[in-house]
C-alpha cells in the first residue's frame, strides 16, 4: 500500500485530523492472525522488566507503542514483501470519559481497532471515531 493511499484512507476514517506526512513509501497490510503473532514478542519483552499488565509508568500508549515497534520490528526481519512499514498506527481516543490509546491497524480484512492490553481486535463507535484527538503512522 503506498504511502498516499495510506493517508487518503487514513483522512477518510478520520476527516478531523491532519496527517500530512507518513514516513515510508509504502506499507506492508497484514493479516489479523500476523499482527497478533506479535503477542509472544511483547509479553517476553516485557516479562524482562518485570511488567505484567497496566500500570502507571506504563500504561496504555506505552502498550500501543510496542505493539507498535515490535510489529515493525517482525515486519523487518520478515523475507515477505518489499514495503517499507507496517500500516499499523496508534490512535489517542475517548473511551467512556477516560483517554485511552489503542493501535490501528489495517489488515486484509480491513481496518481495525486493537487494544494491545487486552490484545482483541474490536469496531470504534462513530461517537469514539468523533472523540480521536491523535494518529500516529
Amino acid at each position: 500500500m503506498t504511502r498516499e493511499a495510506l493517508q487518503k484512507e487514513l483522512l477518510n476514517i478520520f476527516p478531523k485530523h491532519i496527517i500530512p506526512y507518513l514516513a515510508d513509501k509504502s506499507y506492508a497490510v497484514l493479516s489479523s492472525k500476523s499482527f497478533l503473532k506479535t503477542s509472544s514478542y511483547v509479553k517476553w519483552i516485557l516479562k524482562i522488566f518485570g511488567i505484567f499488565g497496566w500500570r502507571e509508568r506504563f500504561d496504555c500508549d506505552d502498550f500501543a507503542m510496542i505493539w507498535k515497534l515490535l510489529t515493525s520490528l517482525r515486519h523487518a526481519h520478515s523475507k515477505n514483501g518489499q514495503s517499507e512499514g507496517v500500516a499499523c498506527g496508534i490512535i489517542w481516543y475517548m473511551k467512556g470519559d477516560v483517554g485511552h490509546a489503542i493501535n490501528f491497524v489495517k489488515t486484509e480484512e480491513g481496518w481495525k481497532a486493537f487494544d494491545p492490553q487486552e490484545e482483541i481486535f474490536f469496531d470504534l463507535t462513530d461517537e469514539e471515531i468523533e472523540s480521536v484527538w491523535f494518529v500516529l503512522f
